[in-house]
């Protein structure tokens, strides 16, 4: 082959070369850097206390995130009752 066509294939191998390495580093970089998340905006005082969040869950609104079986309404109008298969289920019965 000619020199000149050697030195051509030389930098474009080069060239791919220099950038897996410049990626490979950019995602180690990116890796170990600290997340840094805005601040909530509210106080402690503000979030709500284990007992209103078993109550919520037990009791109140948030009763169907948790159950194993959840009411369900139909176009029609009825209701009937679907099973769910939800891992908050399981959550909710290692934390109580």
């Amino acid at each position: 082959m000619l020199p000149y066509v050697d030195l051509v294939l030389f930098a474009i191998h080069a060239a791919i070369k220099l950038g897996q390495k410049m990626q490979t580093v950019f995602e180690d970089e990116i890796r170990d850097r600290a997340i840094v998340l805005p601040p909530l905006g509210f106080g402690d005082e503000e979030l709500p206390s284990p007992l209103n969040t078993v109550k919520f869950f037990k009791e109140g609104e948030g009763k169907v995130f948790v159950e194993k079986q959840v009411k369900v309404r139909s176009a029609s109008g009825g209701l009937a009752k679907v099973s769910e298969n939800s891992s908050l289920h399981e959550l909710w019965q290692k934390y109580l």
